[in-house]
């Protein structure tokens, strides 16, 4: 088994887009997400993820295929490099 888990370029943040609208449709029953009226789930910070120094978005693959995706979130409130993982399946 070959895991490998990258860092996804701003050039490639259509996949990350469309895992987020398959975790966004997954998770809606029980946090109430809606769908716009262009038929996709809304995520305000999705740009950030490139634009803010705390936030990486990574995939993770194993043989080759897309696993899931990582967000990690260094949390400033504590004086080190702590780190906080959201992940859609």
């Amino acid at each position: 088994m070959n895991i490998e888990m990258t860092l996804v370029p701003y050039e490639e943040k259509s996949v990350l887009y469309n895992l987020i609208q398959l975790y966004r449709y997954d998770s809606s029953e029980f946090d109430g997400h809606v769908l716009n009226h262009h038929g996709m789930y809304l995520y305000k910070y999705f740009d950030h993820q490139w634009t803010d120094e705390y936030r990486r978005p990574f995939i993770v693959k194993v043989d080759g295929e897309i696993f899931y995706q990582e967000q990690i979130l260094q949390n400033e409130k504590w004086n080190g490099p702590v780190f906080v993982f959201e992940s859609a399946y």
